[in-house]
């Protein structure tokens, strides 16, 4: 079965793999993980630099949200994927080194 029988309008050479667009960088730091993205802003070419930090949980099948996805440092002019994400690491390694202490 191909993933166009389940799903009707997919091309028939879909495939279940993601894009390298939809593979979020994620990094395990200590116990915490963190997600961060650019994403690009509606309207704009412009792109925007986003954090998620979880923690485990007792469950193995959930994760706690310390920090909830959230835009950082939104006054800075992110013209490019690459950038926006390297900025979002940035802020994520300082909202873990506040978490620390």
């Amino acid at each position: 079965m191909l993933l166009c029988d389940v799903l009707p309008g997919l091309s028939p050479h879909a495939t279940a793999f993601p894009s390298a667009e939809d593979i979020v960088p994620i990094k395990e730091i200590d116990s915490y993980e963190v997600e961060f993205t650019g994403e690009a802003l509606e309207g704009t070419a412009q792109w925007g630099a986003y954090v998620v930090i979880t923690a485990p949980s007792a469950n193995p099948m959930h994760m706690h949200v310390i920090v909830p996805k959230r835009r950082v440092s939104a006054d800075l002019v992110l013209m490019d994927q690459g950038a926006a994400e390297a900025e979002a690491e940035r802020v994520a390694m300082t909202i873990l080194e506040g978490l620390r202490s």
